[in-house]
């Protein structure tokens, strides 16, 4: 099992075939890519950062998101969104450079003991027809987070 732990203080677990990036690109603390799957490394990105005012409210943080992703990618399809105490879940489908691709998103609130609060988010992202089939691993991955020191 690869682990990666991030200098913010949490890791994420993922198969030993995947490969950890630290801080790709500004906004993005680390992203955990799968071998190249059709032409496209299926991927789980993760994001923190401050707390926003729609956070507060779990509901208008998915519709926000949902919004967001709506506005930055072709053909967004939201297909499914829950919201419970913790936090909110998503699932959408979008195309990108003409390829159907397959996004389950997660996010809450972390506090930081000591430090601010803040917002994270996992993303994760597959073809479309190979969702069915990493659904299950893409989620194992995502529950894996764990602020770090904390027993998983």
């Amino acid at each position: 099992m690869l682990r990666a732990e991030h200098s913010l203080g949490f890791t994420l677990d993922a198969p030993d075939s995947w490969e950890a990036v630290h801080d790709p690109s500004p906004g993005v603390a680390l992203a955990l890519l799968a071998p190249e799957a059709a032409a496209f490394r299926p991927n789980v990105v993760a994001t923190v950062g401050p707390t926003t005012a729609e956070s507060g409210d779990l509901g208008a943080w998915q519709r926000a998101a949902a919004d967001g992703l709506g506005e930055s990618v072709d053909d967004f399809q939201l297909l499914d969104a829950e919201v419970d105490e913790g936090g909110f879940r998503q699932l959408a489908a979008y195309v990108d450079a003409h390829r159907s691709l397959t996004l389950e998103q997660w996010a809450w609130r972390w506090q930081r003991p000591g430090h601010d609060t803040l917002d994270v988010t996992l993303s994760a992202t597959v073809p479309t027809l190979l969702y069915d089939v990493m659904a299950d691993e893409l989620a194992t991955v995502a529950a894996s987070w764990r602020p770090l020191g904390e027993a998983k």
